[in-house]
């Protein structure tokens, strides 16, 4: 959905200039809270493409297991190291946003599977002996 987005940008913003209702449509009525009012700017689609990047892994790995009815060990072992990596490589990013959002995920990765020490040995087998 963003990709498409991103594809239609000087569309939107074109109906940015053009359409008060499109415009309206993003005020706020609860002025309590501090959000920025209007449609996307120039920071708004340049965070759109960093997600875009950010994300394509995670779908890659998605369609991985979404498209066999019986994921295998060694699908399974490829993509948790592929994540795995991609999260230590993208904690360091340059870019504060995507730094950010990866040392969080990382964290809870790293929480939800206990680390590297403690992973199943058995999957590390079945992805050697794997012919």
């Amino acid at each position: 959905m963003l990709e498409s987005a991103v594809k239609l940008r000087k569309a939107f913003e074109r109906m940015g200039e053009e359409d008060l209702h499109y415009v309206n449509y993003f005020r706020d009525d609860d002025q309590s809270e501090q959000k920025r009012i209007g449609p996307p700017n120039c920071d708004d689609w340049d965070n759109a493409k960093v997600f875009i990047n950010f994300l394509a892994t995670f779908y890659d790995i998605t369609l991985d297991f979404s498209a066999s009815l019986h994921v295998t060990s060694n699908i399974y072992f490829k993509s948790w190291c592929t994540i795995r990596n991609q999260l230590i490589s993208l904690s360091t990013e340059i870019d504060p946003l995507v730094s950010k959002i990866a040392v969080s995920m990382k964290q809870k990765f790293d929480k939800y599977w206990k680390g590297l020490e403690q992973t199943n040995n058995l999957l590390i087998l079945a992805v050697v002996l794997d012919p």
